[in-house]
């Protein structure tokens, strides 16, 4: 029976480089992951403070606790609105635009 010659994805499985590459990959997952379990934890301990010291008529709810946990600062919009009117007639022309190409290539294609 003939041997067969290694594919390069054997090869590449093989390579030192190859492995380096992948191992570092996991570890950084592996921190990630770490790190996502240390927040939980963390959200997880301040809900138990809460349920332990608060009265259950004031406990406040998951969708409290989880936008707490991620709330993030509103944006100032500084855009006037000779800007939006611009911008939004822009965006028309552009769209129109896509769409008699569109049209076109399909007439094209058929």
């Amino acid at each position: 029976m003939a041997r067969s010659r290694p594919s390069a994805a054997d090869t590449l499985m093989q390579s030192e480089e190859f492995v380096e590459i992948a191992l570092s990959s996991i570890e950084r997952e592996i921190e990630a992951t770490r790190d996502r379990l240390r927040r939980l934890a963390e959200v997880a301990e301040q809900l138990r403070q809460r349920r332990s010291t608060a009265a259950p008529a004031s406990v406040p709810s998951i969708a409290d606790v989880v936008a707490g946990a991620t709330a993030r600062r509103k944006r100032k919009h500084n855009m006037s609105a000779d800007a939006r009117k611009k911008l939004s007639e822009r965006m028309r022309r552009r769209w129109d635009e896509y769409r008699k190409n569109k049209a076109k290539a399909a007439k094209a294609s058929k």
